[in-house]
């Protein structure tokens, strides 16, 4: 029996020559029933993935960190383009976003693009994403 999977992600790659192509293995790494991205639509994902905004509204979030910031950036050069990612910010000193102050990165709860790939039903959910720091970031 097949398992039911709701997959979730976003691309961004360390590649600079990555703007003219989306690998969909980063973001699926396994076979998929249901499926959602907020990845630019590409002829290379697998059929069938649901291409949805990176919107809150979108996405269902519910609960995002107090006191943090997640504003949505396009300013992505090692992405492909049309790639959108939230953009956390580290003050120096920050661990995490629940952590006392300063507070870093962010940290939010959500239901999904909709009844069609609600989580409630899958017996297996994988959510994937990339992390980009500047070059200059200070990892203490």
């Amino acid at each position: 029996m097949e398992q039911e999977r709701v997959f979730s992600g976003s691309s961004s790659s360390p590649n600079p020559d990555a703007r003219a192509r989306l690998n969909p293995a980063h973001l699926f790494p396994c076979k998929v029933k249901k499926a959602f991205t907020t990845a630019p639509p590409s002829p290379a994902l697998p059929e069938g993935v649901l291409h949805v905004a990176l919107s809150d509204k979108v996405l269902g979030v519910v609960k995002v960190t107090r006191g943090t910031s997640r504003d949505v950036t396009e300013d992505l050069p090692h992405a492909p383009d049309g790639t959108q990612a939230w953009q956390a910010v580290y003050p120096e000193g920050s661990i995490n976003p629940g952590g006392d102050t300063p507070r870093g990165g962010f940290g939010c709860y959500l239901s999904g693009p909709g009844e069609n790939l609600a989580f409630e039903d899958a017996e297996e959910v994988v959510f994937s994403y990339a992390v980009l720091f500047e070059p200059d970031f200070d990892f203490k």
